[in-house]
């Protein structure tokens, strides 16, 4: 045990081109005790023997007689400390004409700052040593103290703990802790936190992991331009099933239509156009129930159909149903419904309901120009459709 380890007993010395440390002084000098507890070896009669500064808390203490090698540990920490942060542990300022209990017991009891926390404190002292502490290391005091913050801090505080039982047993194994700092290890006095392993390993295998994240990368990519292919793919085949779905489901209803198996069902041999179109509208509702807006879009098609044969309440029953089916299938504001609205304004102006036919053409046109535009053809219609009803429902005198 040196017992008295600090930076006046510790040199420097080149050997084969490298700095090496060279220990001296192993036996305490005896002056008596100087005005500065920071810098000096205290000697006097049944006092501790060391360096206040530099001095372990145990070795602090008067009555603990089994100092062991973790005293030159706690020395060792302080120097550490000051190689970072270019300040003590300890303003050894306020201890200038303090008596020297109220020293000692500083170094028993008062709390060590973590190393990176000197760069945030606001004394001038301190700002200005760790300026210098910075610009020795090439840095400003902002980034040093985010790169003490962390590994640094834990071996410091590690070897500064007050109770020696939690500090390194011997300097050996805070080399060692260091030794694995600088590469990029982990270290003892870190968490054993999963996060902080994979960091560390993320450090010592940054190369392999670069290649091993590209290679993931490049997979991801692929594997998700193959899905979104794949997607596109499944949703073309999708909708030529649909596609193709609906087309039997139209050639079978079209069939239908005009198979008469019972010649009863006609008037004489001859079946005309309006019984085709009365079971045609009949079967409707009854053959296109899986296929809600094909069923809306063949009842417009009869009720139009209906509409030029002047057959007008089958045409409005038949699109006011279509519209029903679309307002619950596409929705209210959907292009198909407002189109189909609109036919029924029509038929509504063939029976003489202008009333009803304009509040549902104009309806129909704010939805249209919020939805579709001015200039959409279905809105170019609708304004058509609504002065059809204005000039329909204007008595004869005004229409000149």
């Amino acid at each position: 045990m040196h017992r008295d380890l600090k930076p006046a007993n510790v040199l420097v010395v080149e050997v084969d081109g490298k700095p090496v440390p060279r220990i001296i002084d192993f036996g305490l000098a005896k002056p008596s005790i100087p005005h500065g507890y920071g810098e000096f070896t205290v000697t006097q009669a049944g006092a501790p023997l060391g360096t206040p500064a530099y001095m372990s808390p145990e070795q602090a203490d008067s009555g603990v007689r089994d100092v062991d090698t973790r005293t030159d540990v706690y020395s060792l920490g302080v120097l550490l400390y000051e190689l970072l942060t270019g300040t003590l542990p300890f303003d050894t300022e306020e201890w200038e004409n303090k008596p020297m209990d109220y020293v000692l017991r500083q170094v028993r009891e008062k709390d060590t700052p973590r190393p990176s926390t000197q760069f945030k404190k606001k004394a001038s002292t301190h700002r200005e040593a760790a300026t210098a502490a910075a610009s020795m290391r090439g840095s400003d005091s902002r980034q040093l103290g985010k790169l003490l913050a962390g590994d640094l801090d834990w071996i410091t505080m590690k070897a500064l703990e007050k109770d020696r039982a939690r500090r390194y047993g011997a300097p050996v194994e805070l080399s060692a802790d260091i030794s694995r700092y600088l590469s990029n290890e982990l270290v003892l006095a870190g968490p054993a936190a999963t996060g902080y392993r994979i960091r560390k390993y993320a450090v010592r295998h940054r190369l392999a992991l670069g290649v091993a994240t590209g290679l993931l990368l490049l997979l991801t990519g692929f594997v998700v331009t193959q899905a979104f292919e794949l997607r596109r793919i499944t949703q073309e085949r999708d909708r030529a099933s649909r596609e193709r779905d609906r087309a039997n489901r139209i050639t079978d209803f079209m069939t239908g239509i005009f198979k008469v198996s019972n010649p009863s069902e006609a008037r004489g041999n001859t079946v005309t156009a309006r019984e085709i179109l009365d079971k045609a509208s009949a079967a409707i509702d009854g053959g296109l129930t899986k296929d809600p807006e094909l069923q809306a879009q063949m009842m417009s098609t009869m009720g139009y159909i209906y509409y030029n044969l002047g057959l007008y309440p089958h045409a409005q029953s038949l699109q006011q149903h279509a519209i029903d089916v679309q307002q619950r299938v596409l929705g209210p504001e959907s292009p198909e419904t407002l189109k189909a609205t609109s036919a029924l304004a029509l038929t509504s102006i063939a029976q003489i309901h202008f009333a009803e036919a304009e509040t549902l053409q104009r309806q129909t046109l704010d939805v249209q120009k919020r939805i579709l535009g001015l200039e959409h053809p279905d809105t170019l219609e609708s304004m058509n459709n609504l002065g059809r009803v204005l000039y329909a429902a204007a008595p004869p005198k005004r229409r000149n």
